[in-house]
């Protein structure tokens, strides 16, 4: 699932996968009464999990440095949102580097609280099988067993969640907002500061475009996938919505 994340409501993009704690036994490998059989995998350690990070951000810069040559050579003419709609191109430019883009104080930082350190920019594992490379992270540490519906319900939930959290949104004495985080960041940042028209802009840039895809469905759970009838609970033999989230589909 691909989505806009809240941090410091910046238009930050996370990447959350879903994936099965297993590989499928090849086609036509399967159990006479025609399931499919997966193979547990073993967890990624800390130093795998440092290597994969690496390999994500060198594969997102190089996508990044291909989608602009293309873009330079086959289209010379400037950004077509930044001349159809330059309001909306100032506040996704404004929201990306967190700086603000309306009003007094346009161009400015956004207001944070808390009291900020210096910190060094190298590889870092913040706890187990998670890490931190050149502004890219991945955490990797949540398993859930096969059989367990609440907590699959719970990291689902987790999952599919709205980028901001009301309750951590406050109003001070001035009228200005306060969005505290959930967890400091390294530098010591606890949160971030908005007058409300500051903070509806940072809102703005956060909504997805009409009509994007943002959940994908990879390996078996692919809609092309050969398999996928195997995996995926069928819901049409159940007329009862709830009984074939929870029930049936823990049957399979």
């Amino acid at each position: 699932m691909l989505r806009s994340g809240a941090r410091a409501l910046k238009a930050t993009k996370i990447a959350l996968y879903h994936s099965l704690g297993g590989l499928p036994e090849p086609e036509g490998a399967h159990r006479f009464d025609g399931a499919i059989r997966f193979w547990p995998l073993p967890p990624p350690t800390d130093d795998e999990i440092v290597v994969l990070t690496k390999k994500v951000g060198r594969s997102v810069r190089r996508a990044l440095q291909r989608a602009r040559k293309c873009i330079d050579e086959l289209d010379p003419e400037p950004d077509s949102l930044a001349t159809d709609d330059p309001t909306l191109a100032a506040l996704y430019g404004s929201s990306v580097v967190g700086r603000i883009a309306t009003g007094a104080r346009a161009g400015r930082q956004v207001e944070r609280v808390g009291d900020r350190v210096t910190v060094d920019d190298a590889e870092q594992i913040t706890s187990r099988r998670c890490a931190r490379v050149q502004g890219f992270s991945l955490h990797a540490d949540v398993a859930v067993p096969a059989r367990d519906r609440k907590r699959l319900e719970r990291l689902s939930r987790y999952i599919a969640r709205p980028p901001l959290a009301n309750e951590r949104l406050h109003r001070r004495s001035d009228g200005k907002l306060v969005y505290l985080f959930r967890n400091p960041w390294r530098d010591g940042t606890r949160g971030v500061v908005f007058k409300p028209a500051e903070l509806i802009e940072k809102l703005i840039a956060l909504i997805p475009p009409p009509q994007a895809n943002l959940l994908r469905y990879h390996g078996v759970l692919a809609p092309g996938a050969r398999l996928r009838s195997l995996v995926v609970a069928d819901r049409s033999a159940c007329s009862n919505w709830t009984c074939w989230s929870a029930r049936c589909a823990a049957d399979r």
